[in-house]
């Protein structure tokens, strides 16, 4: 098995494209025995949106797996090609919501109020907006409806591969509300979409907007927090950073949360 290429990735797990059976796979290096099961148990969750499992050696935490290529929705959009795929990934999230996600950890007040905190370690100087964030992250734990939750769910993770939407990097994957992998997509730093292709998407999901802005909220505090940490070693995500925190701003702004 020839390795041809390592690819970038936001975690601590090792991604290399390598040759295999006539074309390529991905070959990935699992930390530690627990993160190993968990994301086999997710991919096999997932099925067909996941990468194939081709073969899985818990004894050296490697698993081989389907390659989806390069065509992230990032990449899609970077390129200039049509935003209107957006409504194909809005379709599959309302079918991987459809999972039945027992077994998964439940994303409650707990994990809410974790990433609030998240935000604040690695952003003190935007602590005036802890009450804020506190009081949102408790609001949003009242609400009880529970889908299966990707947790990571924006550009860089779905991809297009054969004409069919296909998805990475659900080891995080919980128990959740179902709009905050809607506010993920729709609210992604990654991605300038305007408002109101974003209103026409939510309409089109089915999602009040209000309730929606307030899981972006959420949202892009964890993803100010992760673009922070992940800047200490990789300089492609700071610049992100100013986004993330600019439409997080904003949206307190607009539900004038106090």
């Amino acid at each position: 098995m020839k390795i041809l290429q390592t690819l970038q990735d936001g975690s601590d797990r090792i991604f290399h494209r390598v040759r295999w059976n006539g074309g390529t796979a991905i070959l990935m290096q699992e930390t530690d025995p627990d993160s190993f099961d968990r994301y086999l148990k997710v991919a096999r969750m997932l099925h067909p949106y996941s990468p194939a499992i081709l073969s899985a050696d818990r004894e050296n935490l490697t698993i081989l797996m389907e390659d989806l290529g390069d065509r992230s929705l990032y990449e899609w959009v970077r390129t200039g090609h049509s935003k209107d795929i957006y409504f194909r990934v809005v379709d599959t999230l309302g079918k991987i919501q459809k999972i039945d996600c027992r077994g998964l950890p439940q994303f409650g007040r707990e994990a809410l109020i974790g990433e609030v905190e998240y935000f604040l370690q690695w952003n003190p100087h935007m602590s005036r907006l802890k009450d804020i964030l506190i009081n949102n992250a408790r609001f949003l734990s009242t609400l009880s409806e529970r889908t299966f939750m990707h947790r990571d769910f924006q550009s860089r993770n779905i991809f297009i591969k054969e004409g069919r939407i296909r998805l990475i990097d659900f080891q995080s994957a919980h128990c959740g509300h179902p709009f905050y992998d809607l506010a993920s997509l729709l609210w992604d730093p990654y991605v300038n979409l305007d408002d109101n292709f974003r209103k026409e998407l939510a309409r089109y999901y089915g999602a009040d907007m209000e309730l929606l802005k307030r899981f972006a909220i959420q949202r892009l505090a964890q993803a100010t927090a992760a673009y922070r940490k992940l800047s200490k070693r990789k300089s492609f995500f700071g610049q992100f950073i100013p986004v993330s925190t600019n439409r997080l701003i904003l949206l307190i702004e607009e539900l004038n949360l106090k």
